[in-house]
């Protein structure tokens, strides 16, 4: 399929119990510095479009795209078009000027949506435009909230209700939850729904220490993001928890143990290593204890890292 920019790429598609599933960022993520107003969606879309037969998991995060879902739906088959009738490209920039949704009703339904947050639409284009880079907040929030709009219209055409504007995951990938939601998808809390799939079979007792990380710990780690959800975790049964992250920006969230920040230097392997050397120094000295009063150290034999 194509990258955000309309780029050739390849990437893989997982399998549970007969379902594919599809890490979004795979196609959503830019590789090459583009504004965002030049991204696009389609190339996941080109993806959802070419699954058959089971309906697919969809992992949602990690983009660098804010249109709505825009790219999806052109991908899909639906026709964007202004208020003369006359068809839009599939980008932020058409959100102001979208009047008229044409697609069959529910495309996504029996789809699964794991977001990675859990921030809704109404506010995802405030929270999450300046980390990619958008310039006019105010200018993207309108926009989302012109194509939530249309949305609305497009279900109610369809004798659907309106999707609520504050749906948990509605804001994660641009604004894309939003929109799959509005296709028919079920949109649940991702870190939720992976942990509780890896963690199934995991007795708390028999682990240590959990050790997870981020890109950026901020603000927006508190929406049921990954750390925030694994820390609650290991609070909950006692556990050592570390996280090792890019970069930290405060607010973030009170954390039940210490955070590793990478040093910021253009080598992102040696800012890495030297993160993880600060972690592996306090794992020897023994400073990452359990409530239970075990040192990861002494984790009996056959414990499981993950």
């Amino acid at each position: 399929a194509s990258g955000p920019g309309g780029e050739p790429r390849r990437g893989r598609i997982g399998n549970r119990a007969g379902r594919p599933i599809i890490e979004s960022s795979t196609w959503l993520r830019a590789t090459a510095e583009a504004g965002p107003g030049h991204l696009s969606s389609h190339g996941l879309g080109q993806v959802l479009r070419a699954c058959s037969g089971a309906p697919p998991i969809l992992g949602l995060g990690g983009s660098s795209t804010v249109d709505l879902g825009l790219g999806v739906l052109a991908a899909l088959g639906a026709q964007l078009l202004d208020g003369e009738g006359a068809p839009l490209p599939p980008l932020p920039t058409s959100l102001h000027r979208l009047h008229t949704l044409r697609l069959a009703t529910d495309p996504a339904l029996g789809w699964t949506v794991w977001a990675d947050v859990d921030t809704p639409v109404a506010l995802g284009a405030a929270r999450f435009g300046p980390q990619k880079g958008v310039a006019d907040v105010a200018a993207l929030a309108a926009g989302w909230h012109r194509g939530c709009d249309v949305l609305d219209r497009w279900r109610q055409a369809h004798g659907r209700s309106p999707v609520p504007r504050d749906l948990p995951g509605g804001g994660a990938a641009g604004g894309l939850g939003f929109t799959l939601a509005a296709l028919g998808a079920r949109v649940v809390p991702g870190a939720r729904s992976v942990a509780q799939a890896v963690l199934q079979d995991v007795d708390p007792t028999s682990i240590a220490l959990v050790i997870t990380g981020e890109g950026r710990l901020d603000a927006t780690t508190h929406d049921q993001k990954v750390v925030a959800y694994l820390a609650g975790w290991a609070r909950r049964h006692g556990i050592a928890f570390a996280a090792v992250v890019g970069a930290s920006t405060p607010p973030g969230p009170a954390l039940p143990g210490p955070v590793y920040v990478c040093d910021g230097s253009a080598d992102r392997a040696r800012a890495l290593e030297l993160a993880l050397d600060r972690l592996r120094a306090d794992l020897r000295d023994g400073r990452l204890t359990s409530r239970r009063g075990r040192s990861p150290r002494g984790a009996p034999a056959g414990t499981r890292t993950r």
